[in-house]
């Protein structure tokens, strides 16, 4: 049995480090773009998808609820679920707004990056009165 030396391991757990990093930021910009695509579509700038903390800000109000609760996140333990259980309550209320059954929200759940890629790019217009109204300075088209 052949052993490895803490150089070897040194080198994996840095390549690991680099591969870890380059797939969180092609997520985040993935994440990012569908994202900004689903505020054009409610007439929100594109360019708040791409700030960490105002997209989840705004994707909160665009759903009806308070932006203020995506900061639940810092909060340890209980805060990250309660702003995670607000997120997906933001997603279903707008996936209404995008002329989606409630059972989508069950993808955004498992496999959020895909809910926001369907809904970026469907030919479904926003409609604000499909769901609770959205708040903050941007009212999208009813």
């Amino acid at each position: 049995m052949e052993y490895y030396g803490q150089e070897e391991a040194l080198v994996f757990l840095m390549a690991y480090s680099v591969v870890s990093v380059i797939i969180g930021i092609g997520m985040y910009i993935l994440v990012a773009f569908f994202l900004m695509k689903i505020f054009a579509k409610a007439n929100v700038p594109a360019w708040k998808a791409w700030v960490p903390i105002v997209n989840c800000w705004k994707f909160l109000e665009l759903g009806g609820y308070h932006g203020a609760l995506c900061l639940l996140a810092l909060i340890p333990f209980v805060g990250g679920i309660l702003a995670v259980v607000f997120m997906c309550m933001a997603a279903y209320q707008i996936g209404l707004k995008l002329g989606k059954e409630a059972i989508w929200v069950v993808l955004y759940i498992f496999l959020s990056i895909v809910w926001m890629g369907i809904m970026a790019f469907s030919a479904a217009q926003w409609r604000d009165s499909l769901g609770r109204p959205a708040l903050g300075a941007e009212r999208p088209p009813a």
